[in-house]
């Protein structure tokens, strides 16, 4: 059984391919599943994710860490944790305030690389990307 509104999440497998994708930014919820958490930050993460069914951009994934090999060490009392891997250079960033679904959008506002400014012109490519 998973939490209600979290539906399939991210495996050792598809960690990589997924949340290293660059043209989207990445939010990953990593958690050990409790009843607790499914009714509390589980359903508010859930919520989250159905929002950003608007902003195609931008994906909200989960890890349930008792089940799966996370790429990171997590002590069961941090747990959960969210992390956002902007578009742009990967390195996660630590999300630390309470998991609403409106704190969290907010974060990615801010934070993820895809949203800045909805429209962004097309640009030269830099000799480097040549």
């Amino acid at each position: 059984a998973s939490c209600a509104g979290l539906g399939v999440g991210l495996s050792d497998t598809s960690f990589e391919s997924v949340v290293m994708d660059k043209a989207r930014d990445v939010f990953v919820l990593f958690y050990r599943k409790s009843a607790a958490f499914c009714a509390g930050n589980g359903t508010e993460y859930g919520h989250f994710a159905e929002q950003l069914t608007e902003a195609p951009s931008v994906i909200a994934q989960h890890m349930d860490v008792s089940v799966h090999k996370s790429p990171f060490v997590f002590e069961a009392d941090e747990l959960p944790v969210a992390m956002l891997f902007p578009a742009e250079d990967k390195r996660p960033l630590e999300f630390d305030l309470a998991l609403t679904p409106e704190a969290l959008m907010g974060f990615v506002r801010e934070h993820g690389t895809t949203m800045r400014g909805k429209e962004q012109p097309a640009t030269e490519p830099s000799k480097s990307e040549l």
